[in-house]
């Protein structure tokens, strides 16, 4: 049974009558009824905001006078309780259902519900309204049996069969957005983000993190490679010496006490450089994957990363790492081939 009021009404009654006295069968089939439900209530909230933007636009072109137009994400935040922020994801989503007709009604039928909606107006966002249409209307008979990575596949597969500029329009738009995101976690913790990066240089900058991680456990730093790798990140960002994170180093900042303690961020040498190359720190300019950038990655790029055991930061060459020698100063950073940069040392 299609979404709407009749479905609504027998949703309802077997929530009245307790869903214990449903069979296993039943209570499936009331689940995908509640998410049809759910589908069809998230069209129409949709097409309220649709229609709310449409309106303002059309008093903007009227009058010439845009402050409403420029604020209905402000107007769809105070209704809804959003913060600024997801109010305009809405209106955006809104924006670009509306040009996907076919994605409406199948909002409207409960056959997709607003995720997999969401899939179809960012894939098609690079084709113009005539293309994008035709192509959500071939795409949208399989939806309802596709997850949406798997959705996101035959989209882009779409997109890059009728036009293989779109996809390169669409990051190329996408980088203009790349910024760095903060925010609190719900468990106490916090987050730190670069979105829209440009892929090569993020997974740089992630390949980097993993081989100085992997580089610290070799030396006998504590923690998995996870915890490494966060600590290696915030280490870079604060500009706080990376030697700091071994056994023995946990005593408090020492930027600015000699070698060892040098302030990478200042341009220090010898033991206390940072990796990069002698002297060099982050932003230094020597091939430091954090130079103008807006931050690091939150995408592809697993807690283990690319390395595998046989590149850098295993100690079997290719530019990898190796533990301190013979003579090595106790507290000193060892020696370490990094990427991006040869003899330098952890800093």
């Amino acid at each position: 049974m299609e979404p709407g009021p009749v479905l609504a009404g027998f949703t309802g009654d077997a929530i009245d009558d307790g869903l214990g006295a449903l069979t296993d069968d039943e209570l499936i089939g009331f689940l995908a009824a509640a998410r049809r439900m759910a589908s069809w209530a998230g069209g129409m909230e949709l097409a309220a905001v649709s229609q709310l933007d449409t309106r303002r636009a059309a008093h903007a072109a009227a009058t010439g006078d845009r402050r409403q137009a420029d604020h209905v994400a402000d107007e769809v935040a105070v209704a809804l309780t959003l913060t600024c922020r997801a109010a305009g994801r809405l209106v955006s989503l809104a924006a670009g259902v509306r040009r996907l007709p076919a994605v409406t009604a199948a909002l409207a039928a409960g056959r997709i519900d607003v995720p997999r909606a969401v899939v179809f107006t960012d894939e098609l966002a690079g084709l113009g309204d005539v293309a994008a249409a035709a192509a959500a209307a071939v795409a949208v008979t399989g939806a309802a049996g596709l997850t949406t990575s798997a959705l996101r596949e035959v989209l882009r597969r779409a997109v890059l069969a009728h036009d293989p500029g779109a996809a390169r329009e669409r990051r190329r738009r996408a980088q203009k957005q790349a910024r760095v995101e903060c925010w609190p976690e719900d468990c106490g913790t916090a987050a730190l983000a670069g979105r829209d990066l440009p892929p090569a240089e993020a997974l740089a900058a992630d390949q980097r993190i993993d081989a100085l991680a992997r580089h610290l456990k070799a030396a006998g730093a504590g923690g998995t490679l996870a915890q490494l790798r966060a600590a290696v990140f915030l280490a870079l960002l604060g500009g706080r010496p990376l030697y700091t994170l071994l056994p023995g180093n946990h005593t408090g900042d020492t930027r600015g006490q000699g070698n060892a303690g040098e302030d990478p961020a200042a341009g220090g040498s010898g033991q206390g450089s940072a990796p990069g190359g002698p002297g060099g720190g982050p932003g230094d300019g020597d091939n430091d994957p954090g130079d103008d950038r807006s931050g690091g990655d939150d995408g592809p790029g697993g807690d283990d990363g690319p390395g595998d055991g046989d590149g850098p930061g295993d100690g079997n060459g290719g530019g990898g790492t190796r533990r301190p020698g013979p003579g090595t100063r106790p507290g000193a950073p060892p020696a370490a081939g990094v990427p991006g940069g040869t003899g330098s040392r952890l800093a």
